[in-house]
């Protein structure tokens, strides 16, 4: 049983038969096996709806995802702000909570809809002249959120995010 990804590609090439000559590259073979690996988490997912569900705080350490530093802070909500940037391995949100007891007593929630949804575009095109308790979010490109209504002056909410992760592509080493 293949170990490792040298293995793994020396099983693909006696399984298709490629002795000699070589005709895929082994990047190639690399592709073919990450993209099935995606296509297995995201089929997974549809049947185990938890199934690689993960954790992050906006107070947790900046980390390396997917080759690429993320800082959690880029979570906590803050004024002026409606944009967001997701971690690189997010494949969907799960909940959104804030992190703060204090928040969470005071009755901010995050609730998804759909960013075409009338109540989503309603909150978008409001202006939040008061601390605001409810909170539409949704996924708006490969790795943005999208929070609505803008948070007014003096606003910050930390928050907790459990999200479908996208486990790490596989690569070759020597």
């Amino acid at each position: 049983m293949a170990t490792t990804v040298a293995q793994h590609i020396a099983e693909i090439r006696g399984d298709i038969r490629e002795y000699t000559p070589v005709v895929f590259r082994n990047s190639d073979l690399l592709t073919h096996i990450n993209d099935g690996v995606q296509a297995v988490v995201a089929e997974t997912h549809n049947m185990i709806e938890d199934w690689l569900t993960r954790r992050m705080r906006s107070t947790d350490a900046e980390e390396t995802i997917h080759d690429e530093e993320y800082d959690p802070a880029s979570l906590t909500i803050v004024e002026d702000t409606e944009l967001y940037t997701l971690p690189p391995n997010v494949l969907q949100i799960r909940s959104i909570e804030p992190l703060s007891a204090t928040d969470r007593d005071a009755g901010i929630t995050f609730l998804p809809k759909s960013p075409t949804h009338p109540d989503f575009l309603r909150m978008a095109r409001s202006t939040a002249t008061q601390t605001q308790y409810n909170y539409f979010y949704a996924i708006v490109g490969q790795r943005t959120l999208r929070v609505v209504p803008v948070p007014t002056t003096g606003t910050s909410v930390t928050t907790e995010v459990w999200y479908v992760a996208m486990p790490d592509r596989l690569i070759m080493s020597d």
